[in-house]
């Protein structure tokens, strides 16, 4: 994990960290997020 953090890290792009609690949509607002081209969900 460390490992895919410092790459994105070092893109020049300011990562952004959302987070939620269980059973509210988390996995499926991942799922969402990770489907677009320019978007890197780490996996949980």
């Amino acid at each position: 994990m460390w490992k895919q953090l410092r790459q994105i890290f070092t893109m020049n792009q300011t990562p952004i960290l959302i987070g939620g609690c269980g059973r509210t949509g988390t996995s499926l607002m991942t799922a969402i997020l990770d489907a677009h081209p320019d978007i890197y969900c780490i996996p949980a």
